[in-house]
């Protein structure tokens, strides 16, 4: 399971011709994570994304921690599989602000690095609002906006629905090679 997302990121790479993409890059997230049902157990995290650009489209795979706010003491290791589309990336008007609106739309996993040290500090009510036991399922959600040249440095500000269950702003900076 561990290889599918690399493999299936390398067959989209394979499948695309040159021309058609922008170029390969990386970016780096970093947010903060809201239960809807707790607000105020506010977590925060950190990802790292390869990303690779097809026209209005970027795809990516990344991974990253979560630190969650409530009284789990371990963090969340995450995965994810990403796509972001930009419809308007090669608009005049984008390209002379260097903005590109974007929506993104994902997959990933999440689970406790060390599920036993975490299950020792763990309440039941917590079990609504940050996972338990082994990995899950995540669906991610947002809309963003992007600042900087598409094959360039990029900074990116992006609200993310995590599920149905948290909400997480997410500022991230990237660069293609």
């Amino acid at each position: 399971m561990k290889w599918v997302v690399p493999i299936t990121l390398w067959m989209v790479c394979a499948m695309t011709s040159v021309s058609a993409a922008s170029g390969i890059g990386v970016r780096v997230e970093s947010g903060t994570v809201l239960p809807y049902e707790a607000p105020e157990e506010v977590g925060n995290g950190v990802a790292v994304h390869l990303t690779y650009d097809l026209a209005s489209f970027q795809v990516s795979v990344g991974g990253g921690l979560v630190f969650p706010g409530s009284r789990v003491e371990g963090p969340l290791v995450t995965g994810q599989l990403m796509t972001q589309w930009h419809p308007s990336r090669a608009s005049a008007w984008a390209q002379r602000l260097a903005l590109s609106p974007y929506v993104s739309l994902g997959l990933g996993l999440a689970g406790f690095a060390d599920e036993e040290r975490a299950g020792e500090t763990f309440e039941s009510a917590d079990s609504i609002r940050w996972i338990h036991g082994s990995e899950h399922l995540t669906g991610l959600l947002g809309l963003g906006i992007t600042y900087g040249a598409a094959e360039s440095l990029l900074l990116t500000l992006e609200a993310r629905a995590v599920n149905h269950t948290h909400l997480a702003f997410v500022l991230g900076a990237g660069r293609h090679f």
